[in-house]
């Protein structure tokens, strides 16, 4: 397939191989699920959840774009390519974005596109402290935030980019998602945490986009793969307990091991209650998560996890059907998937990709990285 076997961009001659519907669901499970993970009103009447989850459909927006892009330019590269383009300028526009559109931020200029005109996304749905002080380094076209931030808030936009996974390599896919993580967040746990959590989750994908929908979700080579790089990571200290726990499910070992709102307790916190709750609905992840140090983040990341796992059918249709960013996300998520597995038109017919620029316009220079 172009120019090589496990680039699914449809650019080559031949359709992808594998199995881009069970990716597809998969995916739209994991962000479907990291949305009703994060509730903050449960309840009768219309659902919302936090900005995070704003601030995903922006990323998965940019994702489009990035994928739009690459396909305009005639990129077919081998995934360890080192000429393949960093999607991160396009995630440093879609966090400018997210501030023109929900924090009056002066660039409205970048407003384009069907997503700039969803009300849903312009309601402030509470501070993000870190993005919020972020945004003026992001206008000065930095890539790298200066402060010392270990928050978490960074790893659902992480998870949003691991689609990326089946059409470059984990090393690749580790580094796009720590530049991500430093957009906003300047320790170095951030960047660790989201690599490890980036190469967890796109590994998952690109197994489900080769081997079927069959695939169970397995976090230990993500783990090994830092421990391999750096056998003392103070991060394996958080990780490697709450995978190897044999204490069976407690609320007090869940605060135990997520004891405080940093990107590395969290995502441990998460890994243990995803490993007790695969039988859970929504609504009782978020329950359990209560004693963790940030439950919201703890219950997003759990339900993107199981969501990735077991796709859509774990949905919680009445949930869903009553959040406001439940259609926008999903059309995001499968937009970002075509993107990358649409098999090339015939001669003659319409080509979905190109009706896609309209939505997501792609034709402005790239930003400085």
């Amino acid at each position: 397939m172009g120019g090589d076997d496990r680039d699914p961009s449809g650019l080559g001659a031949a359709p992808p191989t594998g199995f881009p519907e069970a990716f597809t669901n998969s995916f739209r499970g994991l962000m479907l699920g990291m949305m009703l993970g994060d509730i903050r009103n449960p309840g009768p009447g219309l659902l919302n959840s936090g900005p995070t989850i704003h601030q995903v459909c922006w990323t998965l927006d940019g994702l489009v774009r990035y994928h739009l892009s690459m396909r305009a330019a005639g990129h077919v590269l081998p995934p360890d390519s080192f000429e393949r383009p960093t999607p991160l300028p396009y995630l440093r526009e879609a966090l400018l974005r997210w501030g023109a559109r929900s924090r009056n931020l002066p660039r409205r200029e970048l407003l384009d596109g069907w997503l700039a005109e969803l009300p849903a996304l312009e309601v402030d749905r509470g501070p993000t402290p870190v993005e919020d002080v972020a945004l003026a380094e992001l206008l000065l076209a930095k890539s790298l935030a200066g402060n010392d931030c270990r928050g978490p808030s960074a790893l659902p936009r992480v998870m949003a980019m691991a689609a990326c996974a089946i059409s470059v390599s984990p090393d690749r896919m580790g580094a796009w998602c720590a530049a991500a993580a430093g957009l906003t967040h300047g320790h170095p746990e951030a960047w660790s945490t989201a690599l490890v959590l980036g190469v967890m989750v796109g590994g998952h994908l690109a197994q489900v986009f080769g081997s079927g929908p069959w695939v169970t979700f397995d976090p230990l080579p993500a783990i090994r793969l830092l421990a391999h790089r750096s056998p003392a990571h103070p991060l394996l200290d958080q990780l490697v307990p709450a995978v190897d726990d044999v204490h069976g499910w407690s609320p007090a070992r869940l605060a135990e091991l997520s004891p405080e709102p940093t990107a590395g307790s969290v995502l441990a916190g998460a890994l243990y209650l995803a490993r007790h709750s695969r039988d859970a609905r929504p609504a009782e992840i978020r329950a359990l998560a209560a004693s963790a140090s940030d439950p919201h983040a703890v219950a997003s990341i759990v339900g993107a996890l199981i969501g990735l796992e077991q796709g859509t059918r774990w949905l919680d249709v009445r949930e869903l059907s009553r959040h406001e960013l439940a259609w926008p996300l999903d059309a995001l998520a499968r937009d970002c998937c075509l993107t990358l597995w649409s098999p090339p038109h015939e001669e003659g017919e319409a080509d979905a990709l190109d009706e896609m620029t309209r939505r997501y316009p792609v034709d402005r220079p790239e930003p400085p990285q």
